[in-house]
């Protein structure tokens, strides 16, 4: 377990570092790798449009705020489209008359 938090505390310190640089902290997708969501603990998809991290398993969406993402339970809002399902698949329309 300290190996692999480690080699994670290692990439966030390289992460950060390098978007220390920078006039404001952009989220790094690369992050995705070493996030899950805090309700359903399946990966993240990073909506970039949006600025936040979307869970289609648990349909929450967690803010990213100054390029830090916000995974607390708490901060998780439901995801507004109504045309994605839970699994993140696209809702088919039944036939129309």
């Amino acid at each position: 377990m300290q190996s692999c938090m480690r080699i994670s505390g290692g990439l966030a310190r390289r992460w950060l570092s390098q978007s220390a640089g920078q006039s404001s902290a952009a989220f790094h997708p690369a992050m995705l790798e070493l996030l899950a969501c805090p309700v359903s603990k399946k990966p993240l998809r990073y909506d970039e449009a949006a600025n936040q991290l979307v869970c289609d398993a648990s349909g929450l969406a967690y803010p990213i705020v100054d390029g830090l993402p916000h995974l607390l339970p708490e901060a998780g809002q439901p995801v507004a489209n109504n045309n994605i399902n839970k699994q993140g698949q696209e809702q088919t329309k039944g036939p129309q008359h």
